[in-house]
């Protein structure tokens, strides 16, 4: 099964901008996303998946990631992007 995290950043505005595509879309495909905050220090999965721009979507399967968007995506990219790694 793929795992889907999602980081952000509250003072991130492409974040802000994507985050509610990203939900949209993520409901559409029938998948579950957790959110990471990145300024939050207690979560450690942005070093885990090589995080170091947001907003940053990441699919994984048992802790390895399988693929990532970053940055401003458009619909389509998003869908496909969950249709590829579900």
């Amino acid at each position: 099964m793929t795992d889907y995290t999602l980081f952000t950043s509250p003072t991130c505005h492409p974040c802000k901008r994507m985050k509610p595509l990203i939900i949209q879309e993520a409901i559409v495909a029938d998948v579950v996303i957790d959110e990471s905050d990145v300024m939050d220090g207690t979560d450690r999965r942005r070093y885990q998946y090589g995080v170091t721009s947001v907003p940053a979507l990441v699919a994984h399967r048992d802790g390895e990631a399988i693929g990532s968007l970053v940055g401003v995506k458009s619909q389509t990219d998003l869908v496909e992007f969950f249709k590829a790694t579900k």
